[in-house]
Formats: C-alpha cells, sequence, structure tokens
C-alpha cells in the first residue's frame, strides 16, 4: 500500500491511501475508517483520511 503525506495548514496531516473501491460506484470511505473523529474524504476512487491535531497515520490511529 502506497502512502503520501501532505501537509495542509500548520496543524492538519492527510494521509493518501490508495485503497481502491471495488469499481461499482461503492464510497471508498464506506472501505476506509478513519479514527479519532478524522473526516474521510473521497478522491475519485481512492480514500483520504484528514486527521485532527494530534493524530497521524494511514487512518490517523496513532497518536503524535
Amino acid at each position: 500500500m502506497m502512502r503520501h503525506l501532505l501537509l495542509v495548514g500548520a496543524a492538519i496531516l492527510i494521509f493518501v491511501s490508495d485503497a481502491q473501491a471495488q469499481g461499482d460506484g461503492e464510497d471508498p470511505c464506506q472501505i476506509v475508517r478513519c479514527s479519532y473523529g478524522a473526516n474521510c474524504i473521497a478522491y475519485g476512487d481512492t480514500a483520504i483520511c484528514e486527521c485532527p491535531f494530534g493524530y497521524s497515520g494511514i487512518r490517523c490511529q496513532d497518536p503524535s
């Protein structure tokens, strides 16, 4: 699984997952679950977790 780290603003880290939807129009945010109240953003067939301050990781699962 490829991971890319993007720094947005001063306090929000966004981790991009290459989780792919099944090709049937399924929302990738139904496959990828973000932790600790992070927002999931569907970008095409990729799910992006927008981590709240203090958390990091592909699904915002790691306290930072």
